[in-house]
């Protein structure tokens, strides 16, 4: 098939690809209507009161969509794995996490289950806040505290860089 400048491929033939070239499938799930975004985040900001909305984008995106194709792409939980060997991250420790870093959630049984971004770090004598920004699911972007999750999205779990060191 050969696409012209500014066509698009079939829905079925959407992907992204990795730095390495891997290709991963994505999906379009209906987007949600706003107004019923800003109920889910109104509920959802009620479960804690440490969240904070930081989008209600209607765009259908997930947590690794915004993390691995700019918020473009609906990229399910089950490519995380493929996407951070194949973008060259490598795991870290919870101590050597900076801003930038992503954090890897999973569920009960241990499988991935949401990826966040890190965008804070605070070291206070023997505690470190981390804050992570991150899409649960088809509601909106949140700004939280990386313990602070809906209970559904896993623990965290694993850390990731893929920062370079010369």
């Amino acid at each position: 098939m050969v696409l012209r400048l500014g066509s698009q491929p079939p829905k079925s033939q959407r992907v992204i690809y990795a730095r390495s070239g891997f290709r991963v499938p994505c999906e379009e799930p209906p987007p949600l209507a706003p107004a019923k975004m800003k109920i889910n985040a109104d509920e959802l900001m009620g479960w804690h009161g440490r969240i904070e909305l930081r989008s209600l984008s209607n765009y259908p995106y997930n947590c690794v969509g915004m993390i691995f194709a700019s918020r473009r792409e609906w990229i399910e939980i089950d490519y995380a794995y493929d996407l951070l060997r194949e973008d060259g991250y490598r795991q870290i420790p919870l101590d050597q996490v900076m801003i930038g870093d992503v954090v890897l959630y999973k569920d009960d049984r241990g499988q991935p289950s949401h990826v966040g971004i890190i965008i804070v770090k605070h070291a206070w004598n023997l505690t470190t806040d981390i804050k992570v920004m991150s899409k649960w699911g088809r509601d909106s972007e949140f700004i939280h505290f990386i313990e602070d999750v809906n209970p559904n999205l896993g623990r965290a779990s694993e850390y990731y860089t893929d920062r370079v060191w010369i």
